[in-house]
This record gives C-alpha cells, sequence and structure tokens, in this order.
C-alpha cells in the first residue's frame, strides 16, 4: 500500500471496515472535527465537517457533527436543518434522532432562557 494511504487510515483511526478511499478520507476530517468539538472549539468542528461533506456529499455522520456542533453554540435552527438532513439521508441514525430532539428542546428552552434538558449529544 502506497505511504499516502496509510497516513489517511492512520488519520482516521477507523474501528471498522470503510467502504472506500473516499468514505477514509472523510474519515479524518469527522476525527479531527471529534478533536475539535471535545476541546470546545465548535466552529472549527463545523469546519472540519463541512470538509468531509466536500470529500463524500451527503454524508450523515457530517451533518450530524455540523448540527450538534451549532447547537453547541446556541444556534438551534441551523442544528435543527443539520440533523433533520443527517435523517433525511439515513432514517435510522439514532445519534442524529437525539441529537434532533436535544436541539428542538434547546431551541424552546432558549426562548424561555434556558437550556435542555437532554445532555449534550456527542462522542465517547
Amino acid at each position: 500500500m502506497e505511504p499516502a494511504l496509510l497516513q489517511i487510515a492512520k488519520d482516521a483511526q477507523v474501528s471498522s471496515p470503510v467502504p472506500d478511499l473516499q468514505t477514509l478520507k472523510a474519515d479524518v476530517q469527522i476525527k479531527k472535527a471529534m478533536d475539535d468539538y471535545h476541546d470546545g472549539e465548535c466552529e472549527h468542528s463545523i469546519i472540519q465537517a463541512q470538509a468531509a461533506l466536500a470529500i463524500l456529499p451527503n454524508w450523515a455522520p457530517a451533518y450530524y457533527v455540523i448540527g450538534i456542533s451549532y447547537g453547541q453554540t446556541g444556534k438551534w435552527d441551523l442544528a435543527i436543518s443539520n440533523l433533520e438532513t443527517a435523517l433525511k439521508i439515513d432514517k435510522g441514525y439514532s445519534d442524529a434522532k437525539y441529537g434532533l430532539k436535544w436541539a428542538k428542546q434547546g431551541q424552546k428552552a432558549a426562548k424561555k432562557g434556558g437550556k435542555p434538558k437532554l445532555l449534550s449529544p456527542g462522542w465517547n
């Protein structure tokens, strides 16, 4: 295997097989987005997830990341829109279902000056 592909695979740190090189490259961007999200850098997380969409358009995990990152910044309309898009792409995406419920609670609570009751979504 050529060294560039090995580096991509290493950077992605995937835990299960990926179907193709495009998905692997997108996984690298999502890994970076996850790191940024955990570091509280939600704006950077959004940028990394958008880079994943540039590689693999209509990829539900990227829309999920964008949605929960927008939610963490209080941009509830954008959070909801992106999480709904993730669910349109993958109707069975349980993390996106939870994220959407959280975002809708957050939007409602924000109108009353509060926070959502559900724990914020994320990654382990």
